[in-house]
């Protein structure tokens, strides 16, 4: 156990391959959750201590005779309809599913709600809440697609031409805009103001502190976090009109210290963790951003866990 600061958030260790994994303290959807790969991490939080431990891997069980298992490759709960929203892989047809799933009740119900496709990079999907003008959508990004669920539970792809199809799904819904960045660049797209539809060729704008592309985007404190592969940069909404970006980059805040991919990154109320590595002295450890400043959370044997088995699929949820 790490205590981080006198007023005690900590880390729980050690990693474990029996640790459960339950989703959103949801104890119905744990029965179709199995063990499946060793050495995958999870950040959570346990009343005020943060929780390292690790992440099995998620298969989603039958429920009826000759169903076909199903492997999940991200979910999201979404409080406006109470249901479990997820992109499930059937190895047998080799497709990509959207599935809606039923908690809370004795059926459980699930539906297929959309067939997806993955960019090829894609190790598994991006969801984010957007509500604008009483309007609320569940976003669901697959790395060269991008879809919007309705509270009726209708599922319709995005299909602007100028749509950033290949992009890296972390989405980040601020100020009536949808930003992602697009994969293999230093470049983020935005969103036509109060759409998820609409999007424009010329409405994006680059990160510039440091070279390299970006490769993840989170939120902190109502500014837009850019993880490159040198460094942190961070963005506010300017209002800049249209057809440009509307943000401009806070040169006051910068960071050394980035993540390692997307899918070792979460975030809890406004603190961004991370597994990442600190540029200046390339060590690597979990870390967590406040108050746009990283501070490093891991201990040495997390630090040791980390350089021994690397981050190859391992994700953060």
């Amino acid at each position: 156990m790490i205590n981080t600061s006198a007023s005690a958030k900590t880390v729980n260790l050690p990693i474990t391959p029996s640790n459960k994994y339950i989703l959103d303290g949801y104890s119905a959807i744990e029965e179709v959750l199995t063990l499946r790969a060793r050495h995958n991490v999870l950040l959570s939080k346990d009343n005020e201590d943060v929780v390292v431990s690790q992440r099995p891997a998620m298969v989603y069980g039958p429920y009826s005779a000759g169903a076909v298992t199903r492997v999940v490759i991200g979910g999201y709960y979404w409080a406006k309809t109470s249901r479990f929203y997820y992109i499930g892989y059937n190895p047998g047809s080799g497709l990509y599913n959207l599935y809606s799933r039923e908690l809370g009740t004795n059926t459980l119900t699930t539906t297929n709600i959309a067939t997806v496709t993955m960019g090829s990079s894609t190790k598994k999907p991006g969801f984010a809440e957007w509500e604008y003008g009483g309007v609320f959508y569940l976003l669901v990004f697959t790395g060269n697609q991008g879809w919007y669920i309705t509270t009726g539970d209708v599922a319709t792809q995005i299909v602007d031409a100028d749509f950033p199809a290949d992009h890296i799904p972390t989405p980040v819904v601020m100020d009536g805009y949808v930003f992602l960045p697009k994969r293999n660049t230093n470049d983020i797209y935005n969103s036509d103001l109060g759409s998820v539809t609409s999007w424009t060729a010329s409405a994006f704008i680059s990160t510039e502190i440091d070279p390299g592309a970006i490769r993840a985007l989170a939120k902190q404190k109502q500014h837009l976090v850019a993880f490159t592969d040198f460094g942190v940069e961070f963005f506010r909404n300017a209002g800049i009109p249209a057809p440009n970006s509307p943000l401009a980059r806070v040169e006051s805040y910068n960071s050394k210290v980035t993540c390692r991919n997307y899918t070792l990154i979460t975030q809890e109320e406004d603190d961004i963790y991370f597994v990442g590595t600190n540029k200046e002295n390339l060590r690597s450890s979990v870390y967590v951003l406040s108050n746009f400043t990283p501070k490093e959370i891991g201990d040495e044997s997390m630090n040791i866990y980390l350089k021994t088995f690397g981050t190859a699929n391992k994700y953060v949820l």
